[in-house]
C-alpha cells in the first residue's frame, strides 16, 4: 500500500496528505502489507506510519528539496561523476573565437582542449562559459558554446596531451548542484539528462 507526497518540501501541504494517509492506515488491517509514502525529503523530514521508504535522489548522494528551516542534513556523497578524454589540443591566437557564435574570444594565445561530450549527452548548452573541469588536479574553465557532442577548455599552462582525462563532475569540487544553480533547475532533472550513449563505469 503506497502513495506519493505531492509537496514534501511544503510542511502544511505535506501534513494534510500525511494526516489523510494516517487516517486510512489506522482503519485497516496492515498485517503483512508493505506500507510506504516517504520519498527522500519525507524520509529526512517527517515521522509517518510506514514500514518502507522510497528514497530516490539520495541514492546518488544528492539532496532533495527540503522544508524551510529544516536543519538536519545527513552527510551524503555524490556518487556519480562525468569524465571525458581529450581528443584534440590546439592553440587559438589572440582575437580568435572558439566554437559556434564565438562567445569566447581569446585575449591572448590560448591552448584549447576538446572533449567529445555535449548537449546530446545531457550537458546543457546553457552551461557554456560557466563551468569548470579538472585535469591533473587543477581547475580549467570551459570556453565557447557547448556543441551537440563537443566542448572546449582553456588549458592555460597545464601540461596535457590527447587522451588525458578532464573531469566535469565529482563530489567535492565539481558538484552537480552547481550546474542546477546555473540553469535554475533541480538536480533531479540533470541526473536524468545524462544520456544512455555515455559509457557507464561502476566503481565499488
Amino acid at each position: 500500500m503506497f502513495t506519493h507526497l505531492a509537496a514534501a518540501e511544503e510542511p502544511e501541504e505535506a501534513q494534510k496528505q500525511i494526516d489523510r494517509w494516517n487516517s486510512v492506515i489506522d482503519n485497516i488491517d496492515t498485517k503483512g502489507l508493505l506500507i510506504h509514502i516517504q520519498n527522500t525529503a519525507a524520509t529526512f523530514a517527517y515521522d509517518i506510519k510506514s514500514n518502507m521508504v522510497r528514497v530516490g535522489i539520495s541514492l546518488y548522494g544528492l539532496y532533495p528539496d527540503l522544508p524551510p528551516k529544516y536543519n538536519y542534513k545527513p552527510k551524503l556523497k555524490q556518487v556519480m561523476g562525468l569524465k571525458g578524454r581529450i581528443t584534440n589540443i590546439h592553440e587559438v591566437k589572440t582575437g580568435e573565437g572558439v566554437s559556434y557564435a564565438h562567445t569566447f574570444i581569446a585575449d591572448k594565445p590560448t591552448r584549447v582542449a576538446t572533449i567529445p561530450i555535449g548537449y546530446a549527452d545531457g550537458v546543457a548548452r546553457g552551461l557554456s562559459n560557466k563551468i569548470y573541469g579538472i585535469i591533473n588536479g587543477k581547475k580549467i574553465k570551459q570556453i565557447g558554446n557547448i556543441t551537440m557532442d563537443q566542448m572546449m577548455f582553456d588549458l592555460g599552462n597545464i601540461e596535457a596531451q590527447v587522451g588525458d582525462v578532464i573531469t566535469l563532475l565529482e563530489d567535492v569540487h565539481l558538484p552537480l548542484d552547481n550546474w542546477a544553480e546555473i540553469l535554475h533547475t533541480i538536480n533531479y532533472e540533470l541526473t536524468c539528462r545524462l544520456k544512455v550513449r555515455l559509457p557507464r563505469v561502476y566503481v565499488r
